[in-house]
């Protein structure tokens, strides 16, 4: 499964299916140094009427075909700045919710240029919302009075929450995340996440709007299906505009929202998207894109394949998506097979409305959401930062715990992990370990003491659902060290329990055959070893060893698959230096190609 709505931090890439033509026509957002050859082009945005500057105006550069070429926002002076990539006539874009929109005439640039735009407050007053556009979805409502409004204040917002994630004075604080959940009953199964720290990165990118109108937003590609999901440049677009019809949405008016639906025109041939953008209707600014997949030949249910961005407002002027989520249904692969056996080019082709005819149907297999959340956002000058917005705190506090003979205690010193990531600690005196800032979902916490991990035991793991400024609390029974043994080694075990690592030149070797030998040259006056047992390494170079006899002379042979061998004396005089009395590490390095 790929999901070829693309979100771009840093590193992350929710998928791996954007074409390269696709990104090369995106315009940018002016970050680049100034050359020889490059030309300036100034300005500053102010109110005609208060003669004030106009901060966090979406200031679009356009060359002379009228194609956007990189975009701003004006600083808290009023100012823009364009490096020109070379002489020649252009024209200057500038828009803010609340003032009129200045669309000026391109004009001829040969060298450094600056110019003044002034922008005329209105009044954030809709036009009465007729029956007509409430009750009917049409293709040319982006120019009937109140969706023509509400539309232009939405493309505002994303394009200026696109200008503000590009540009470099902002510093974004980032949690990305990939969760599974099995269908129907949507139980949450897995999960990865990582923390990230990134500027002047692309929010998200979709694919060609002409490619989407023709094949459509869900494609099988190989063996796994493709979901592409709209971004400005899409919802901007002739192509979107002319094959999807908008209605006024006012059903959420009791929450001060206000909608503009989009949805498929009337000739369906292929997957595609119906959603609505929420407005607030007292600032006219963006708060949130929902869409789902329309005509999806799902059998399931058409609403597990959809998405959400979330649009958030920065003190000093500035916009961006402070959340987005994108629902993937995995097909069973019965489904798979069958569609690639009919031999459709669906590569090409897109998915068609027919594969619901397939036999057996499209039915998910499981759901992935895979999304990110922005954590705090800081804005540079200079050496200096300032914090300029941050999501409500949450917390998980977990809490490790161990039963022997009857008796619960803190698992002091278990370690304690947020599941999928690279967050961990410690446990405390009182097996507390707390995880903080964490965006809203489902998580796993794991613990696992030391002799677990020494006997390669799985971590014991519990699901937890984190609320947008809440501190949940959370219980981990992991296993005594007499539990933990009994799980490895067999209820009949007795002894102690030798664990360790494999290495040679300092890296772990899998594969690898420990064996246990008794010496009983000291008891019986006799030279040969006497066999104990023997087992291999993980594909991380350990090993465990069960039901070793304890305060006898002990040898340990390790033999590599290239014939290598070490030897170690493992006697075991006292077990009061091993973990909890039951596990002893002896760690065996084999000698190294040259030490031979």
């Amino acid at each position: 499964m790929k999901a070829a709505y693309t979100f771009a931090i840093g590193a992350l890439t929710l998928c791996a299916a954007i074409a390269p033509s696709a990104q090369a026509q995106r315009p940018s957002a002016q970050t680049q140094r100034p050359s020889a050859q490059t030309q300036r082009l100034s300005g500053a945005v102010r109110s005609g009427t208060e003669s004030a500057p106009v901060v966090s105006a979406l200031v679009e550069l356009r060359d002379s075909t009228n194609t956007v070429i990189a975009r701003q926002l004006s600083s808290p002076r009023g100012a823009f700045l364009f490096m020109l990539p070379a002489p020649g006539r252009y024209a200057v874009d500038v828009r803010r919710i609340g003032y009129t929109r200045a669309t000026g005439r391109d004009f001829a640039i040969a060298g450094d240029t600056t110019i003044a735009v002034t922008l005329e407050l209105v009044a954030l007053a809709l036009p009465a919302v007729t029956a007509r556009e409430l009750n009917r979805c049409r293709t040319d409502a982006a120019r009937t009075s109140a969706t023509s409004m509400l539309w232009e204040s939405a493309v505002t917002s994303m394009l200026s929450a696109v200008a503000t994630m590009s540009d470099s004075t902002f510093v974004f604080d980032v949690m990305p995340s990939v969760r599974t959940y099995t269908v129907p009953d949507a139980i949450f199964v897995d999960i990865a996440l990582r923390d990230e720290r990134v500027s002047d990165a692309r929010p998200w990118t979709s694919l060609p709007a002409a490619d989407l109108a023709e094949f459509g937003y869900v494609r099988l590609v190989g063996r796994s299906l493709e979901y592409v999901a709209p971004d400005v440049e899409v919802l901007t677009s002739a192509e979107f505009l002319a094959t999807h019809c908008l209605r006024v949405r006012d059903d959420r008016l009791g929450e001060g929202l206000i909608g503009v639906e989009f949805a498929p025109g009337e000739r369906v041939t292929r997957a595609d998207i119906q959603g609505v953008l929420w407005i607030d209707r007292a600032s006219q600014e963006l708060r949130t894109i929902d869409y789902r997949y329309a005509a999806m030949p799902l059998a399931n249910n058409d609403s597990l394949a959809g998405g959400r961005v979330e649009i958030v407002a920065l003190d000093g002027g500035g916009w961006m998506p402070a959340r987005w989520t994108v629902r993937s249904p995995v097909p069973e692969r019965s489904f798979v097979d069958a569609v690639a056996y009919r031999g459709e080019d669906l590569h090409r082709a897109g998915l068609p409305v027919g594969v619901r005819d397939v036999d057996p149907p499209l039915r998910a297999a499981r759901l992935q959401v895979t999304g990110a959340a922005v954590q705090r956002v800081r804005r540079v000058s200079g050496a200096d930062s300032a914090v300029i917005w941050s999501r409500p705190p949450a917390s998980v506090e977990v809490t490790a715990e161990w039963t022997q003979n009857g008796v619960t205690m803190p698992a002091s010193r278990a370690t304690v992990r947020l599941s999928g990531s690279m967050r961990s600690g410690a446990a405390d005196l009182i097996g507390r370990v707390t995880f903080a800032e964490l965006p809203e979902g489902d998580y796993f916490v794991e613990a696992q003491t030391d002799v677990e991990t020494a006997l390669l035991l799985a971590p014991q793991r519990t699901p937890v659902r984190v609320r947008e400024g809440d501190s949940e609390r959370v219980r981990i029974a992991v296993l005594a060290p007499a539990a933990a043994v009994e799980a490895a080694c067999g209820a009949e075990h007795r002894g102690g329990v030798l664990a360790g690592t494999v290495t040679q030149s300092g890296r772990p070797q899998p594969e690898v055959t420990v064996s246990l030998w008794r010496n009983p040259m000291t008891e019986l006056g006799e030279a040969e070893l006497l066999p104990l047992g023997d087992t291999r390494t993980d594909a991380q170079g350990r090993y465990v060893l069960c039901r070793v006899p304890r305060a006898v002379s002990l040898t340990i042979v390790a033999r590599g698959s290239d014939k290598s061998m070490t030897i170690v004396d493992a006697s075991l005089p006292a077990w009061r230096d091993a973990i909890g009395e039951y596990v002893r590490f002896v760690n065996l390095r084999m000698p190294d190609p040259f030490d031979r």
